[in-house]
């Protein structure tokens, strides 16, 4: 990526608000502002619910050109709110997919009003060969038009109606990443007024979402509800959003993926200042993006209304969609895992995709993949290794915290970490046998009892800006590294202890948040390795080697799924595990540098814990181009 040659400090004002970008001297500075602003928002807006989500399916219906399927997301039972899935009918195995949102009204303007200021868009995608999930704003669905008493009451407790339609559409993007029918890099988002802004939410906080196209709704909250007065609903602000996360900074933070604004001539939300906030943020796509048309702005003839074709046009670029040719059709429902059970009926044929799971207490996403990358790289593909910073991103924040994962997620790598037993039994994540280096504390971790670990300090010596961050427990970093990742990438988790029963609850996390398919376990000598893996079952065990001359008996040892290297293999020693069909991680104690950082490319590693993951990509940017211009 291109060093940003306009992000030294961008701000824009509107009344006596100033929306700005910090100081950002690269991309990478950029991103990690990016991934701390979406995990802020999501803790200070995003209602949070109890229990573990759910989806139960209802009535199927076959419309003109697509299959509609009724989906209701519940919590230990209870529905929560609705939404629909459209399948087109001439089905392929994965295809784009949009979430669309709706605004004030009924969902079925989504479906079925094609003249309504909504334009039935959802039907309208689906007949174009997309995917489509639909959600219905709660409050406007079968129990009546009541979001304004939600509201109301929502107040009382510091939220708002917005903040649980915040937490609808995460759980309702957690299932369509989970749907084997949708292509997870092509999920694009859009809505209008009401929708609009859930649309620019949705991406803003997404970073998996590819492409955005908001109608309707864009500006600034005082331009639009303040300083013109615009009664459109009362519910139509957000509690406490003001001034850190106006429009504008959301939007930033979708940059520099495809965004579209749309919002038509005579559309009361004042068009003439949305087209002159899109063109406030085309500095921050060009710095990140220099070949990006982005953000772009249309505005057709109209009122406050959906700007269909426009919308059409945009995804179809963005997601570089073609709709399906007559051939597809019977292509389809092919492939991918079974949802529904053993025996599914023949009507469900083409819906196997629907997650029936979708997420944990708090109504955030669990992250398993259906039918999609696991993130574990097959030993013969050749390809860029995987990107494993060490202790997270510990150059840019805290090592071994949440931000340090939330960031190295968010910025499309994977992570390492450290675990210990506290004197009570909780996993925790450091890499210090004492406290004493990086927290306001001193002692020994594994005689510390939980509440004396979590009340200390691991943020203040690192900078006073991270003060009261605190060590997280080996679930928390799970949750953060899936909940925030953009794919799904390697978590490397090393044992500090070994004792069986830690190995046995270590394993039991790992697969109870879902990262069994990316997690791995390190730093076992090889003659340790059947107990491990008897213990672990299907969770990697991954073993040391510190020679050359101990990768024959690793590459023949049954139990080890990979070797930990701490040398520079040749491409030939790196054969002999690739042979055997063995995972290959390098430890961040060899050499960092450009010439190590090539050695590891040509070398085809699996992946490579790293200090300067940066660094390292930048590297093999270059390697990787030239391999396929010598490939032609």
């Amino acid at each position: 990526m291109p060093e940003p040659q306009s992000l030294s400090h961008l701000e824009w004002a509107a009344g006596q608000e100033t929306f700005h970008v910090p100081a950002a001297r690269s991309a990478e500075q950029f991103a990690c502002w990016q991934a701390q602003k979406r995990r802020e928002f999501v803790r200070r807006f995003v209602f949070r619910y109890s229990g573990r989500v759910s989806v139960e399916t209802g009535e199927r219906r076959q419309r003109d050109g697509f299959t509609q399927r009724e989906l209701w997301f519940l919590t230990d039972g209870q529905r929560l709110f609705r939404a629909f899935r459209l399948e087109p009918e001439k089905a392929v195995p994965s295809r784009p997919t949009i979430v669309a949102f709706m605004g004030h009204g009924k969902v079925a303007q989504l479906l079925d009003e094609p003249g309504s200021y909504q334009k039935a868009l959802a039907a309208a995608f689906a007949r174009d060969g997309y995917l489509v999930y639909a959600m219905e704003n709660v409050g406007m669905g079968p129990e009546g038009d009541i979001h304004l008493d939600l509201d109301q009451a929502m107040r009382l407790y510091g939220w708002s109606w917005y903040s649980l339609l915040f937490a609808h559409l995460r759980m309702l993007l957690d299932a369509v990443f989970r749907d084997a029918g949708a292509q997870a890099e092509r999920v694009g988002v859009t809505g209008v007024s009401t929708g609009g802004f859930l649309a620019l939410v949705a991406a803003a906080i997404e970073p998996r979402v590819a492409a955005a196209s908001v109608h309707g709704f864009w500006g600034t909250m005082r331009e639009l509800f303040i300083e013109d007065r615009a009664r459109h609903c009362r519910c139509g602000a957000v509690t406490g959003l003001l001034p850190e996360f106006d429009l504008p900074t959301l939007a930033a933070l979708i940059a520099p993926r495809p965004l579209h604004f749309c919002t038509a001539q005579g559309d009361r939300f004042r068009p003439k200042e949305a087209a002159q906030w899109t063109e406030r943020l085309r500095p921050i796509w060009r710095a990140l993006a220099p070949n990006s048309p982005h953000p772009a702005f249309t505005s057709p003839e109209g009122g406050h209304t959906y700007g269909l074709s426009d919308a059409q046009a945009f995804f179809a670029a963005a997601l570089n969609h073609v709709a399906p040719s007559a051939t597809d059709a019977k292509r389809a429902c092919t492939g991918g895992p079974n949802l529904f059970g053993a025996s599914p009926s023949a009507d469900m044929a083409c819906e196997r995709g629907i997650p029936q799971q979708v997420g944990a207490s708090g109504g955030h996403g669990t992250g398993g993949i259906a039918n999609g990358s696991s993130g574990r790289k097959d030993a013969k593909t050749l390809g860029e290794p995987e990107l494993i910073p060490h202790r997270g991103l510990a150059k840019l924040f805290p090592e071994n915290t949440l931000p340090a994962f939330a960031a190295a997620a968010a910025a499309g790598m994977g992570a390492e970490l450290d675990v210990y037993e506290t004197s009570d039994g909780q996993v925790v994540v450091l890499h210090d046998p004492k406290v004493d280096r990086t927290t306001d504390g001193t002692g020994h971790v594994t005689k510390m009892s939980f509440a004396e670990v979590r009340a200390l300090d691991a943020g203040r010596r690192f900078h006073p800006a991270f003060t009261a961050v605190q060590i997280p427990t080996l679930r928390e970093a799970l949750q953060t590294l899936r909940e925030r990742s953009v794919r799904p990438t390697p978590i490397a988790i090393q044992m500090k202890q070994q004792h069986d029963s830690f190995v046995a609850k270590v394993a039991a996390i790992v697969r109870e948040e879902g990262v069994a398919d990316r997690a791995f376990l390190f730093a076992f000598a090889s003659r340790d390795a059947k107990r491990v893996k008897d213990i672990v079952g299907d969770v990697l065990v991954v073993v040391a080697a510190r020679k050359p001359e101990e990768l024959a008996s690793i590459a023949l040892n049954p139990s080890a799924d990979g070797a930990w290297l701490y040398f520079v293999p040749t491409a030939e020693q790196a054969g002999i595990l690739h042979q055997a069909g063995k995972r290959i991680y390098i430890s961040p104690l060899v050499p960092q540098n450009d010439q190590t950082y090539r050695c590891l490319f040509a070398a085809n590693v699996t992946g490579v814990c790293t200090d300067h993951p940066f660094e390292c990509r930048r590297v093999w940017a270059v390697e990787l181009a030239t391999r396929r211009t010598t490939n032609g």
